[in-house]
């Protein structure tokens, strides 16, 4: 799920079938179902963070205009982290 005014811009639909992806490569194939990806104009330190414990990656808002391929980069990265830290036992045999 991706919340935060993103709806209608094609965002939406790749992000979701991104982790689809990664999650069936990872052996998760319900991973999408686990994660909720946010944009927040509140990471400026940062470009993302992941919330492993709630299944969120939030992403800083300055990525939303960036080029795909490095928001793709970065939203995989944090993505990796949901289920290898999140303690869930839908993830229990992924490290």
């Amino acid at each position: 799920m991706v919340t935060n005014s993103l709806q209608g811009r094609g965002v939406t639909e790749d992000f979701e079938e991104r982790i689809r992806k990664w999650g069936e490569m990872w052996g998760l194939p319900d991973l999408a179902d686990h994660v909720r990806v946010e944009f927040s104009s509140r990471l400026h330190r940062a470009i993302a963070r992941a919330i492993p414990q709630k299944g969120i990656v939030r992403l800083a808002t300055t990525l939303r205009d960036g080029p795909r391929a490095a928001v793709a980069e970065v939203l995989c990265h944090e993505v990796a982290r949901v289920p290898s830290l999140s303690g869930h036992r839908w993830a229990a045999g992924w490290q």
